[in-house]
């Protein structure tokens, strides 16, 4: 019993450590990439932000727009 615990908890430190590598990895990779300009629209933003995000979820979020979104923020 006592092994099945010590190997659990092994298991969650490598998984915890995964984890922080990829996230040290993300922001390494952001800080290499050169600033871009800041989109004008809120949906340029939105999309921004949006596919930023698939580095850290491991994979590419979707959003969808309906109506005038610029027009009305």
């Amino acid at each position: 019993r006592a092994g099945a615990d010590a190997g659990d908890l092994l298991a969650r430190a490598v998984d915890e450590l995964d984890s922080t590598i990829q996230e040290v990895r993300t922001a390494i990779f952001a800080l290499q990439q050169p600033p871009a300009e800041a989109p004008a629209t809120f949906r340029g933003r939105v999309l921004r932000e949006t596919g930023g995000a698939a580095a850290v979820l491991g994979f590419p979020p979707s959003v969808r727009f309906t109506g005038a979104v610029d027009a009305l923020v």
